[in-house]
């Protein structure tokens, strides 16, 4: 129940004579497909291959972890290197008009329609960001920038 599977093995004795165990499964299958069940007809020994795909699954997101973490520690480099507020900024800011813009055009329509989303909240979010911009490129203005920090 907790994987939402079943399994059904089909013992010769309880076909009819002349029946295919094949043709039973795929009817049976096609009759749970048609009520609402996704099935499929599943070969005895095919579990191997099963197996077989689904580890090779998981190296290619074992793989795929990997690359996110060097991408972040990268990032988390790039912070630690990069002590201006001034290259910070601009970086942020590049990446907030460049990459991200499509999450805040996104979260700006879902807002407009009336229905926000978790891009509206980010949208929402970088309204600090746009502050702190400001308050870099207007010293006098005497806000706090501490939002590169």
């Amino acid at each position: 129940m907790l994987t939402e599977t079943a399994a059904v093995k089909l013992k010769p004795e309880a076909l009819l004579e002349g029946e295919m165990s094949g043709s039973v499964a795929e009817s049976l299958a096609k009759r749970l497909s048609e009520c609402g069940f996704e099935a499929k007809k599943r070969v005895s020994g095919s579990g191997v291959a099963e197996n077989v795909k689904m580890w090779k699954d998981m190296i290619k997101k074992k793989e795929l972890i990997v690359k996110s973490r060097n991408s972040v520690l990268f990032a988390w480099t790039l912070v630690a290197v990069l002590h201006s507020s001034y290259v910070k900024g601009g970086l942020a800011l590049g990446a907030l008009l460049g990459p991200g813009r499509d999450l805040l055009v996104d979260g700006l329509r879902a807002f407009k329609k009336g229905s926000p989303n978790m891009n509206s909240l980010v949208g929402f979010g970088s309204v600090a960001f746009i502050i702190s911009v400001i308050s870099l490129l207007s010293p006098e203005l005497e806000w706090d920038a501490s939002f590169f920090e």
